[in-house]
């Protein structure tokens, strides 16, 4: 997180502290107004389509669980989902009798676009996508995938959550209903905030699953009418420093240029890949776009005592394990890997340090 940020919600929370929570937040509602409007800017979308939440499981869930679906319609979605996205299916084809389909990955890693038609039937509803799956940085089609789902009208919700900050997001080329994504990963904001697009057009209708006082005005006694705008998806209580902090987040992020910043990732995790490869390792990217996550296991050496030993260096890798992506991971008996995400202020002399500290164990 940037000193600037940090200190934003530093500024925030001592406000709080000195007039109490209510009066901080009308006393910056105009510098709160102004998160929503980066936010926007930031995904080329309207300022009333920008909701902001908890994190971006929320906002995902927030949208599924928006959709009018019923006994027998099916949801399709990747083979990389991310298990809390997919957990999420599976509850609701508990609940509701929904089916869901997976769409084939092809050999690069992406959802198979020529197989995608194919198996969309009558009774195919929505199309659920992660830009970019958290085990393995092989940067998804959203917009083909978001052509196809037009074509056939269905519902397309995408996971943005590892794609905000580092790649390019324009949601009218997208052409989705709803994009989720979280501050504390390449937007560089503070954990516990994410944000929920949701198209003014083909969202309009659709009714979050809780209201509350915030989302809704309550009429009378039989009565109640919900907002018309994204705020819909939110709720009274929200943390208000963090929502600040996730502004400016955007904020900065636009200011480093977002071309610029995927220029640089892409240079850098290309250098990575190449030096890893070299090295030795299995590199379970399968596509030459690169994103900034960077996915290997070291032959003859478990991945969680990579972590350890690197964590000792003060090198951080995170761990891709199986039940993170049971379609891909546990199915093909790829065991659990390394996971090792540049960012544009990452070196080129860090990325050989790192190569080095790895291959010394």
């Amino acid at each position: 997180m940037p000193d600037s940020i940090y200190a934003e919600m530093l500024a925030f929370l001592h406000l709080e502290q000195a007039v109490g929570g209510y009066e901080a937040a009308a006393q910056e509602h105009t510098r709160i107004e102004r998160s929503y409007n980066a936010i926007a800017s930031l995904l080329g979308a309207e300022t009333d389509e920008i909701a902001i939440v908890e994190n971006s499981t929320v906002a995902w869930q927030l949208a599924m669980q928006s959709l009018p679906l019923k006994e027998g319609d099916e949801v399709l979605t990747g083979e990389m989902e991310y298990a809390s996205n997919y957990l999420a299916l599976l509850h609701l084809s508990s609940r509701l009798g929904i089916k869901v389909k997976t769409i084939p990955s092809d050999s690069n890693g992406q959802v198979d676009l020529e197989v995608l038609p194919k198996i969309i039937s009558s009774r195919t509803r929505a199309v659920c996508l992660t830009h970019v799956p958290s085990h393995r940085g092989d940067i998804q089609p959203v917009i083909a995938v978001g052509e196809i789902c037009g074509e056939y009208e269905l519902f397309y919700i995408v996971d943005a959550c590892q794609s905000v900050g580092q790649l390019p997001i324009e949601v009218t080329q997208l052409q989705c209903d709803f994009l989720c994504g979280s501050g504390r990963k390449y937007l560089r904001g503070p954990r516990g905030t994410g944000f929920l697009y949701a198209n003014q057009h083909s969202t309009r209708e659709l009714q979050p699953a809780m209201i509350d006082l915030h989302s809704a005005k309550w009429i009378n006694r039989q009565e109640y009418e919900i907002r018309h705008d994204a705020r819909r998806f939110e709720n009274w209580e929200t943390f208000v420093a963090g929502k600040l902090a996730l502004g400016m987040a955007a904020e900065y992020a636009m200011d480093v240029g977002i071309t610029h910043i995927t220029e640089r990732i892409q240079q850098l995790a290309t250098s990575l890949h190449g030096q890893l490869r070299e090295g030795g390792m299995q590199m379970l990217e399968r596509s030459d776009d690169y994103s900034g996550i960077v996915t290997f296991i070291k032959p003859n050496e478990d991945s969680e005592k990579v972590q350890r030993r690197l964590r000792q260096k003060s090198m951080n890798i995170s761990i891709a394990r199986p039940g993170n992506a049971v379609l891909e991971m546990a199915e093909s008996n790829i065991g659990a890997a390394c996971r090792a995400s540049v960012h544009y202020f990452n070196t080129e002399s860090e990325i050989s340090s790192f190569v080095e500290a790895l291959l010394a164990g």
